[in-house]
């Protein structure tokens, strides 16, 4: 039975404590490597959605009678609560012989201490 023992192939428990050792510096990385990839996917999230409703209240705005667009406070915007915007208005003038009014609408939209705005000019249709 002694002999059956010698010649029984196998790992040694040095060769078990180097593959675990070496597998621990391969995976540590990786985990790391994922957690960070999540906090990045999140943030594109926030960031996507904010876009999306920084378009959205553009174009609603967009629909509204020239003389209607006015400066909006920050506000909260509905069905998304960690979410706010507001809407600049910069209106220049004519010029002596140009007759042509421009507001440059900007809206702004705010979540945690991030904000994305977008600007647009309107003149009279």
């Amino acid at each position: 039975m002694s002999k059956w023992l010698k010649e029984e192939r196998g790992f040694s428990l040095v060769e078990l404590l180097l593959a675990v050792a070496i597998l621990g510096m391969v995976v540590a990385p990786l985990l790391g490597m994922f957690s960070t990839s999540a906090v990045n996917n999140a943030q594109a999230s926030k960031y996507t959605i904010a876009f999306n409703l920084a378009r959205e209240k553009m174009e609603s705005i967009k629909n509204i009678n020239y003389d209607s667009v006015e400066t909006l406070e920050q506000e909260p915007v509905d069905g998304y609560p960690q979410f706010s915007h507001s809407v600049d208005v910069a209106v220049h003038e004519a010029a002596d012989n140009d007759q042509v009014e421009l507001k440059n609408v900007t809206v702004t939209v705010y979540w945690e201490e991030r904000n994305y705005s977008l600007s647009s000019y309107m003149t009279r249709r």
